[in-house]
């Protein structure tokens, strides 16, 4: 009997190949929000009223102006506040968000730009209607 010296052909050690798969993208809590936008009053400039007052607003603080925006509909998610547009200012050291309570402070805005933001925001589509309204289920009538 002769010794088998053969060696077993093993194949090199390949590391397994994970597909990469993309990263998920989880959204973030969100309220409720109805489906709300956002439209510059022109020219550029801060919120005047005709009576060239400041009106109702909440002050708060805001990293930028979409941050602004967002706080304003959080604002108006709440049944108890109302927020019908805002202001921002690039402020130091904090920049400046106002939350209007009335539409009356978007007649038009102080004409500069460098003053901020004037943003009125209203309701595209308003949530209370009820999608229902047109049965879609009615048989047709031609025979």
């Amino acid at each position: 009997g002769s010794p088998t010296t053969s060696s077993p052909t093993m194949s090199p050690t390949e590391a397994p190949v994970f597909p990469t798969l993309p990263a998920l993208t989880i959204p973030p809590t969100m309220p409720p929000t109805p489906f709300r936008e956002c439209f510059e009053v022109q020219p550029p400039g801060c919120c005047r009223s005709a009576t060239e007052d400041g009106g109702l607003f909440t002050k708060r603080n805001a990293t930028d102006i979409n941050d602004c925006k967002q706080q304003c509909d959080y604002w108006n998610a709440d049944p108890n506040q109302v927020c019908v547009g805002i202001e921002y200012r690039k402020t130091e050291p904090v920049n400046q968000c106002k939350l209007f309570k009335e539409t009356s402070q978007f007649h038009h805005t102080n004409e500069d730009a460098s003053c901020g933001v004037c943003c009125n925001c209203v309701d595209t589509q308003s949530p209370t209607q009820s999608p229902t309204t047109s049965p879609t289920t009615s048989s047709p009538t031609t025979s």
